[in-house]
Parts: structure tokens; sequence; C-alpha cells
């Protein structure tokens, strides 16, 4: 099969660019600590080496080092605070060498960089040393440090004091009185200092905070959640802007939870139109731009093409999934796309669950050459974007084969027939309207050939050893769970990745892109994994919590996680480590979302929704027989209603259970069309995949002839402008039963609406005499919406 990458020489210039600029090496003296520290509190050491300072900070001691390949067991002492509150002040020295702890000499060597075997975490002096400080903070808080003096160059016993803390708890941070009192120091450092930085640092700032519980936390993230309400969410966006869709998403997603702003609920229809257009859909995740941007700007100065990555496409997933939760607009086409690169990329041969800076490339890519430059495929919203109507009447075209040839790619033209798989497979491909800049007389399209992959139908054997890009793995995690209770195969995904997560502590802050965002997500996947692999997590990660504490306020950011390059992208401050930190501790509160608190599970819309039917109350046999049934997608809704009904008519606890029941599947029944069809308005693609699975678990109902999955369908309904008398008459259906509440009186305004719309269809039908697939689709969602609506009087 050909496989071709579209933009491929501007992204292999790009590429080629960045690795120069960021060369492995930038000599022993820098790597990786020739960077200079952002905290004011840091203001001491910058003033010492101006520029040449990020180096390890060896816990409350008032201790910087670095550790050198030439003595891997021993920490070099580069700086030593002079304040009061410094516990090393005038016991250690500059120069000295620090070469055990608490009467033991460092017995592993450090690694130096991913770059080289075993380097990944903080091994050696780092780990043993903060083992030694927590065992002198549980008791008498003198810690004694082994030591070759830069004047004497013998080894001797130097004894610091340290505040007595107290240990933490072997189930830390549960029934932990050392992280209870940790977590509300953070809470006030990091307010004390006000959220700051970048838009990921103050969003993971604010998050942490509210999964700490505390409640200045709240006005912060009311200020800030307006602030976004108020801005724009564009597809054609500049910039980095996929990275912040899904950090805004999140946000807002958390925010709604806890507030139910009205204002989320139309900003969450913007998002998803925009996550459903920018994406790259060969692939599941997204470029720093939004795709269509990209293409259609191909050749302009300074914007450069850019490969997928699974980072921005895991937090758009995951911040759907918080929308999904809550009840609010998500594209389930980009949801699922994101859904399947994530099953492609760790689902299948994948026993370490890694992923590495992009999902795997299981998409097969094809350029495609029409001929007719008038195609009536072209997209409404413009080159660059999906073509809703796919390969349907795309016209004659001719295939673009591509080959490498030395430096250079060789492009030839070929027939069609070389690749059957366009005719026979035709409905399930996806296509998008392209020119490319250097021919824009050439009316192309790239199709993109989606992989099938198998739903998991058991959990995955989850083996050590993995990491790859944590973030990515720790969002995927996430995503799967929330919004998906009860989904099976999602939930066995979800706990791959988690496990994953909780398998390589080591990569806590190793990452490609932004070290904290890593570390935030690693936690936020990691609390999902089982028992075993929580504990063993927690107490690695421990130890990078006491090495990073200081003796004068927060956790201060360690050069572990500088990425390949030694240009991690980190602020070398106190804030990202602070809420990272926070967020570990946090964890076992669920008072967010993303940390496990639950949502009304009436509200999720699932894959399989049946599971938010029934209440943990629901146990009598005769009932929960029509409800098991249900939950297997074995039995259509209107069969097990009429039963339901049925059963009902006894006056007994069993009838008083049935009727509630089969109330609360109406009352589903309802909300759901109707969310539908108010959501087709403004957005008939998202809904489609929506539209597809409800008519898939109502097989069988009245009225049913089958929705055929073809998206140009819905597509060209959105732009029949004589169906704008049935949204019209729709509205009037919504606003007598909200103000009725489904009164006699509503149930015959509906009627009356009901007539009105057969008749508009009828003229549109006569009319306009569309293809038979769009008529049936009309015919079917009208019968819904009666059946939907009666009542029982």
């Amino acid at each position: 099969m050909l496989y071709i990458k579209f933009n491929i020489l501007v992204i292999s210039t790009f590429l080629i660019v960045v690795q120069a600029l960021f060369a492995i090496h930038r000599g022993a003296d820098d790597l990786p600590y020739g960077q200079d520290m952002k905290h004011k509190l840091d203001k001491p050491l910058n003033d010492k080496y101006g520029g040449k300072n990020f180096f390890m900070n060896l816990g409350p001691t008032g201790i910087r080092a670095r550790i050198d390949p030439e003595s891997p067991k021993a920490f070099k002492v580069m700086f030593v605070f002079q304040d009061k509150k410094s516990p090393a002040k005038g016991k250690i020295n500059i120069g000295d060498y620090i070469v055990g702890a608490n009467g033991k000499k460092f017995s592993v060597a450090h690694g130096f960089h991913r770059k080289q075997a075993g380097s990944r975490g903080w091994q050696g002096p780092p780990f043993e040393l903060a083992g030694a400080i927590e065992d002198a903070q549980g008791k008498d808080g003198k810690l004694k440090l082994l030591v070759i003096s830069s004047k004497k160059g013998a080894v001797k016993s130097v004894t610091i004091e340290l505040e007595k803390v107290g240990r933490f708890s072997e189930t830390f941070p549960w029934d932990c009185e050392r992280s209870e009192k940790l977590s509300k120091e953070l809470c006030d450092f990091i307010i004390s200092n006000g959220i700051n930085g970048r838009h990921h640092y103050k969003i993971q700032q604010l998050l942490s905070l509210l999964a700490a519980g505390d409640k200045r936390a709240e006005p912060l993230v009311k200020s800030y959640a307006q602030k976004l309400l108020s801005g724009k969410v564009l597809p054609s966006a500049t910039g980095m802007a996929t990275w912040g869709w899904g950090y805004t998403g999140i946000l807002l997603g958390e925010y709604y939870y806890l507030t139910k702003d009205k204002k989320v609920v139309e900003k969450a229809k913007e998002m998803a139109n925009a996550y459903e257009l920018g994406m790259d859909y060969s692939s599941g995740g997204f470029s720093h731009r939004p795709y269509p941007y990209i293409n259609q700007r191909a050749s302009d100065t300074g914007v450069k093409g850019y490969g997928s990555m699974a980072g921005p496409g895991g937090l758009s997933m995951l911040a759907q999934s918080l929308f999904k939760a809550n009840g609010l607009s998500y594209s389930l086409k980009a949801y699922m796309r994101t859904h399947e690169a994530y099953l492609l990329a760790v689902g299948e041969n994948n026993p370490k669950a890694s992923i590495a800076y992009g999902f795997s490339n299981g998409w097969e890519t094809l350029l495609i050459r029409l001929k007719d430059k008038k195609s009536p495929c072209k997209s409404k919203l413009g080159n660059g974007y999906i073509c809703p109507t796919g390969m349907k009447d795309i016209g004659p075209f001719v295939c673009e084969k591509w080959e490498k040839k030395g430096d250079k790619w060789d492009k030839s033209l070929v027939s069609p027939s070389n690749y059957p798989w366009l005719k026979s497979e035709a409905s399930q491909l996806m296509v998008y309207e392209y020119n490319l800049y250097v021919e824009p007389s050439v009316m192309q399209r790239i199709v993109f050939r989606p992989k099938k992959v198998k739903e998991p139908n058991k959990a995955f054997n989850t083996q050590p050893g993995g990491g790859g890009h944590v973030a990515p793995m720790g969002m995927g995690a996430a995503a799967h769970f929330i919004g998906n209770k009860g989904n099976k195969s999602w939930n066995y995904l979800g706990a791959h990745l988690a496990g994953g997560c909780a398998l390589s502590p080591g990569m806590l802050f190793d990452g490609h892109a932004d070290a904290s965002m890593h570390a935030f997500f690693s936690v936020v996947g990691a609390l999902r994994a089982n028992k075993k692999q929580l504990r063993s997590y927690l107490d690695y990660v421990k130890t990078l919590i006491v090495l990073a504490e200081t003796h004068d306020g927060g956790l201060v950011d360690q050069p572990f996680g500088c990425q390949r390059n030694a240009t991690c992208s980190i602020e070398r401050g106190r804030t990202a480590y602070s809420h990272v930190a926070l967020m570990i501790l946090s964890m076992h509160k669920k008072r967010i979302m993303l940390t496990g608190a639950e949502v009304d599970s009436t509200l999720a819309d699932a894959n399989n929704p049946y599971s938010s039917l029934q209440t943990s109350d629901f146990q009598i046999k005769l009932c929960k027989k029509e409800g098991d049934t249900i939950k297997k997608g074995k039995s259509p809704f209107l069969t097990t209603l009429k039963k339901l009904d049925k059963y009902s008519l006894k006056e007994d606890e069993k009838g008083k259970e049935a009727y509630i029941f089969a109330e609360r599947l109406r009352s589903w029944i309802t909300k759901r069309t109707v969310g539908l069809l108010e959501l087709s308005k403004s957005q008939p693609v998202i809904v489609l995949g929506d539209l597809k699975i409800y008519l898939k678990l109502v097989k069988g109902m009245d009225g049913e002839k089958g929705l055929k999955e073809k998206e140009g369908e819905i597509k060209e309904m959105e732009g029949v402008k004589d169906l704008s008398k049935f949204y019209k008459s729709f509205d009037k259906i919504l606003a007598t039963l909200k103000k009725k509440k489904e009164s006699a009186s509503a149930i015959k305004t509906a009627n009356k609406a009901k007539v009105k719309l057969a008749e508009t269809i009828e003229k549109y039908l006569a009319k306009k005499a569309p293809h038979a697939d769009v008529k049936s689709e009309i015919e079917v969602l009208l019968k819904k919406v009666t059946l939907n609506l009666k009542r029982k009087s």
C-alpha cells in the first residue's frame, strides 16, 4: 500500500532545523544545568551564577547541587542559601561533595538523560537522599550527611537540623497527617504567589487547588473561566491554538460541574465544532495549528507544517469526556477518532501501553487529482477542511504515487484501479479538500483510509517498562473513564493506559513538549490504576516530593524532567512541582472530575447508555430482568416499555418499581431525541454519530427503517432552506413542553406542529425530489419525534 505524507517537504525541513537548533549535547557544563531560575526566592542563586544554575534541590536543606558524569554517586554542592531558615548555612560549603547520608554512602550511580540506558527518573544519589531526608524528618529532624570537604578532602559526617514533620504514611495520601499539612502549605504558597505562567500552567494550578478543596480557588476559577467564555474558539486559529483548546475545555468542564453556568452550554458547542473541524483525522491527533489552517496556508511565510501529536489529541478527548459526562455538546466524530487512535497505539500489541510523540500511523493516506475542477464535492467550509460527502459524487480522478528518491520525492499519476479500496470502502473513507500550493489550479483531495481496530473484550496484561510520553497516556486513561461508566471495552483501555502511567513513575517529568504537563497528567492517569500499581507509583514519586521541597517555600522545579535535547519546557520556578505535588496529595479527595468526582450518570451520553437507566436500588428481579436485557442491547425499547407497563398495573412494590423504571426509560428517550434534534440545527455532522448510535439502540421501534450511515445526507439536510419551518415548529414544541411540563395541551400543540411539519416535508419532497436516503432520514426523524412525545394521560 502507498503511504503519502502531505506537506512532507515542509515537515521534513522543519524537523531538520529543529534538530539542528537543539543539539543533543550543549557541553558537559550546561547539560542540563545551563538555565536560569525564575522564582524570586531563587534570586540569590541567579546572582551567583547568572544563567547556569538549574541545579538539583536537595530537599529542605538549603542546598543546590549537581551530579557530574565523572562522579555519578555524589552531589557536587553548587550553592547554599544563607538566609536564617537555611539548615545548611555555615555547615556545608560550595565545592563540597556529598557522598552519603545517615551513615550510608550512596550505592547507585545516577543516570544522565533519557537518551542513555536506565537514565529515566532520579535514581542514584537523589533517590537515596530523599529516603534519608524522610527518615530524619520522621524522627528527630537530624540529617547526617557524609561530606568530602572542598578544603580538606577527607570524608566527614555533618549534621543539619530539619523540621520534624513526620513521615508519609504507608497509605499516603490517604490517612496521612504529613500529606494534609504539606497540602495546606502548598495551597498557601500557590495562592500567595498568584496564579501565573502560561495558559496551561494557570489551568493546572487552578485544577490542583480545586482538587485540594481550597475554597479560595473558586473565585479564581470563576474569573479565569469567564475570561475563557468571552473569547472565541475558531477552527481557523493561528499560533499553538490546539493545545489551548484542550486545556480550555478541561477547565470549563470542571467549572460547569461545580457551577452549572449556562454560558458553558453554548461554549461547549463552539468548542465541539473546533475539535471536529481542526483535527487531523489521519491520526486522531492535532498539529500545533488546526489542520485546515495548515492546509490552506502552507506556502505562507512563517506557517510551517507540523506532525500530528498525541498530546493535544488527548487533551481534546479528555475535555469532551468532561462535556459528555456533564450532558454538554461534544463532537462524537472527533471523540471516536481519538479513541481509535488510542486503541491502535496501545490496544493491540503494546503491553507496556507506551505512546510516542504522536499516535501510531494506522491510516493510509492517498492524494488524488480530480478531473472536474467544479466538483460537487467541494466543501462548504472551504479548502483545507474535511469534505462532508467524502467520495460521493467526486467524479473522475487519478491518483498521485509518491516515491522517495534520495533526498527528493518523485511523483507520478496512476489509475485508481491500483487502489481497489477507493471504491469498495468508499463509504468509510475520509476526504480532505486540498490544493497543493505549488499547483493551485489543480483540484485535489487527500483520502484517509481508516484501519479497523477491535475493541478489547478483557482486561490488558499491562507490563512495566513503558512510559513513552506519559501526558497523553494519562489524558487517555481519564478520558476513557469519565463519561463512560459501564462501557467495559473503554474502561479496559483506560485501565491499560492508567497502568502504563503507574508503572512508569520515572517518566513523571520526562517527555517531549512540557515536563509539567507530563507530570500533571501522569497523576491524573495513575490514580485510575489498580491498587497495587498505584501504590508502587506513589511510593516512588513520594521521593520526588521530598527532594523538591524547599526550606523557604514551595517545591522547586528539578532538572530531571529535561527531555532528550535538554530543552525541557518547564518554568524552572516553584509553580510546576508545587501544583503537581498538590495534585498527588489531593487525589483521594475526589473533589473534581479529574480525580474521580461522580456526576449524575443520566447526563452522560455513553456508547452504552443503558447503565444510566438503572440505579443501585434497582433490585426487584422482575424489573431487573428487563433492565439487564436493555443493558445488553438485546431488547428494543418499545418491547421493554410494553412489558414494564404491564407490570406497573400491579398494586405492589414490584408494580411501583416497574412504573418508575418505565418512566425513567421514557424520559431518557425523549430527552435524548429532543437534545439531538435541537443540536442538529447548528451541528448536523456532529449529531450524525449520536443518531447512528441512538437508532441502532432502538432498532425495532415503530417507525425505524434504518438510518444509512452516511454523513452526507444529514449535512445536506442542513442546507435545505425549506426545512426551516421544521426547526421553528420544533422550537414551539420545546417551548410548550418546558412551559407546561408535558401537559395534555402541550401534546396537542405538539401534534399541531407535527401536522405542519409533515406538510412542510411533503412540499419539500415534491419540489426538491431529493435522493431516497435523505427522504428516508427525514421521515424517520419525524416518526421518532412523534413516537417519543407520546405520554400516558
